[in-house]
Formats: C-alpha cells, sequence, structure tokens
C-alpha cells in the first residue's frame, strides 16, 4: 500500500463543510477497503477527513485565518482491511490564501438631519421681525400725519402774515418760522426713527402752535395794530400842538405914562 504527499490550498476564513481536497491511495489487494484518518497536525482540529473516501473538509471555520495561522501540516494515515491488515501514512500541506476583509462602511449620515433647525424657532424669529416691522411703519404713519399737519398750519401762518404784513413785526415773523425750524432741527439730529419716540415731541409742538394761534390770532393782531396806530397819531397830534403860552399883550401906553 502506498499513500503519497500532498500539497492543498484554500482560502483563509471557510466556512464549515468546504472541502480541501481528495487523498487517494493505492492497495495492491483491490477488494479490501480504505480507511483514512488524520494522526497529527490538526491544531485546533481545523479539518477533518472522510474516512471512506479521503475528503479533507474545513471542520472548525474559526481555525484557517491566514494572520493567526498562514498553513497546517497534517499527518494522514490510510489502512486496508486485508488480514494482515496494510497501512502507510503521508504528509498533507494545507497552504491559507490571503483574502482582503471586506470593510462594513458606517452607516450614512444625512446632512439634512443634523442642519436642520427646529421649525419653532425659524417661526418665532419671524414673527417677531414682523411685528417690529408693523410697528416702525405704524410709527412713520403717525410722523407723517403730524408733518403734514404742521405743514398746513405754517402755510396758514405765511397767508395770514402776507395779507397784513405792514402791521408785523420782525418778532412775530420769526415766531412763526420757529415750528419748521425747530421741527427740521430736531429730525436733522435723530440718529435713527427707532431709537427715540417722535410722537411726544410733535405732539408737544402742536399744543404750543394752538397756544400761539390763539394768544396771536390775526383779529387781535389787526385790533392790537389799529390800537397802536390811533396811540401814534394822537402823540404826533400832541407833540404838534404847542405848550400853553402867554399872549403877547399891548403895552398900555396910558398907564405907563
Amino acid at each position: 500500500m502506498r499513500l503519497i504527499n500532498q500539497f492543498l490550498s484554500i482560502g483563509e476564513n471557510s466556512a464549515a463543510g468546504t472541502v480541501v481536497g481528495t487523498l487517494a491511495a493505492s492497495d495492491p489487494n483491490v477488494a479490501d477497503t480504505l480507511s483514512y484518518s488524520i494522526a497529527g497536525g490538526n491544531i485546533g482540529g481545523a479539518f477533518s477527513i472522510s474516512a471512506g473516501t479521503g475528503q479533507v473538509l474545513v471542520a472548525n471555520p474559526a481555525m484557517p485565518d491566514y494572520a493567526g495561522n498562514p498553513g497546517f501540516t497534517l499527518t494522514v494515515q490510510v489502512t486496508d482491511s486485508g488480514a494482515p491488515a496494510l497501512s502507510d501514512t503521508a504528509i498533507v500541506t494545507i497552504q491559507l490564501n490571503d483574502l482582503a476583509e471586506a470593510v462594513t462602511p458606517p452607516p450614512p449620515v444625512s446632512a439634512a438631519e443634523n442642519n436642520e433647525a427646529p421649525a419653532t424657532e425659524v417661526e418665532i424669529a419671524v414673527e417677531a421681525m414682523v411685528s417690529k416691522e408693523e410697528g416702525f411703519q405704524q410709527e412713520l404713519d403717525k410722523v407723517q400725519d403730524e408733518i403734514s399737519e404742521l405743514a398746513k398750519i405754517e402755510s396758514t401762518v405765511v397767508g395770514s402774515s402776507a395779507v397784513v404784513t405792514t402791521g408785523l413785526s420782525v418778532g412775530y415773523v420769526v415766531r412763526l418760522a420757529r415750528g419748521g425750524m425747530l421741527l427740521a432741527s430736531l429730525l436733522s439730529s435723530m440718529p435713527a426713527w427707532r431709537a427715540i419716540d417722535p410722537l411726544p415731541v410733535l405732539a408737544n409742538f402742536r399744543d404750543n402752535a394752538e397756544d400761539d394761534a390763539d394768544d396771536e390770532s390775526l383779529g387781535s393782531l389787526l385790533r392790537k395794530g389799529g390800537a397802536n396806530k390811533a396811540a401814534k397819531l394822537a402823540e404826533a397830534e400832541a407833540a404838534a400842538i404847542p405848550e400853553h403860552v402867554e399872549p403877547d399883550l399891548p403895552l398900555d401906553d396910558g398907564a405907563t405914562a
């Protein structure tokens, strides 16, 4: 009987039951049955052999690891069923093939989920901006109405001054222009419309303008102007009449004599 040495190879991490190869022995007694077995070198029970066919199989899938042990050297024995029984041994070398292990990629990360902001925060911010914008627009509308009203008052005062320009003093004309100058100075000095509330200033100016209009109405000014002219005329007439002077009487010649 004769069993020859053999060289086999298999990929690392092969599954259990994977066929590595088949051994074949020669026996002069053809009628005898051959039986195969592993006599040594089977570290960790990595392999097994079929007793009737001589087929080498993977028994422990954890052992065929190239990093831990790149190859195995098994001692295999074959025996026939004759009497006396014949046997032989052989060296079976099994080489492991190093395979690139597949790396499992990490699960994809959704950028949209990480960058999304809470919808409630966006809605609150937008609502606050709209509220401030509406409030600022209302303030501007009120300021525009106040300016329009002041423009009407100024137009009326300028018209009245044109009618009675001969009876007005320089101080009255200055008081008429004072309102527009004050408003222009106030608006030019403001750093921003939202920094202060302009309504109290304009309301105060409007009240002062109404008081001035009541105190110095057109009729009162005309009456004052007439009274002043009458007083001046009386003073002029008084100045024209000389003070009491005793008349020059002719001397009595008889008395003198």
